[in-house]
């Protein structure tokens, strides 16, 4: 099942990547790897036991991935273009190896998530829960950092963000995906 997912994961990033490299948009990007957590996600749900543990896992899930989903898209399009793309979004291979490296990083990410779809007897334990509430503080950790850079960012388009989160620490977007997950 780990490399179907793989191939899934691939093949979803394949359509929008054909998709953004004939408009040469950027506008589908960030949108496309939210909607891979959330395809996949659900996929694995279905191969389920469909216990709470997997319910709770997929909940979890699906709502990071929409939260950050929105936000970059929104973002994108107040934006306009993401100039990170500049240099090689006319390049077709180069873009194509963008599109392959968010394919198989959402994949990477969701290993546990793939894996734990196979574990029997799932119980909410103590260790469940902690890790739920850590999942928790670090999507509002990451929800909270997003806001706080774009509101800046509005006003300050080429400042260096130092104030709220920021200024405790230096990535708390990063800090709190990887507390997500």
């Amino acid at each position: 099942m780990i490399i179907e997912f793989l191939l899934l994961s691939i093949a979803i990033n394949l359509v929008f990547f054909l998709f953004a490299y004939f408009l040469q948009t950027d506008k589908v990007t960030d949108f496309t790897y939210s909607l891979t957590f959330i395809i996949l996600s659900f996929i694995g749900y279905v191969d389920s036991d469909k216990t709470w543990v997997d319910l709770t896992l997929l909940l979890l899930i699906v709502i990071w991935a929409l939260r950050l989903g929105s936000y970059l898209f929104l973002r994108i399009h107040a934006m306009g273009r993401d100039k990170r793309f500049d240099a090689f979004r006319h390049k077709w291979l180069s873009f194509l190896g963008f599109w392959m490296v968010q394919a198989v990083s959402v994949w990477i990410i969701l290993l546990p998530y793939i894996a734990g779809v196979d574990v029997p007897e799932k119980v909410v334990s103590p260790v469940f829960i902690l890790g739920c509430a850590l999942a928790f503080g670090g999507f509002l950790l990451e929800a909270v950092a997003d806001y706080q850079k774009y509101v800046f960012k509005r006003s300050n388009p080429d400042g260096f963000m130092s104030t709220g989160v920021w200024k405790r620490i230096r990535h708390p977007n990063y800090t709190g995906e990887i507390l997500f997950w």
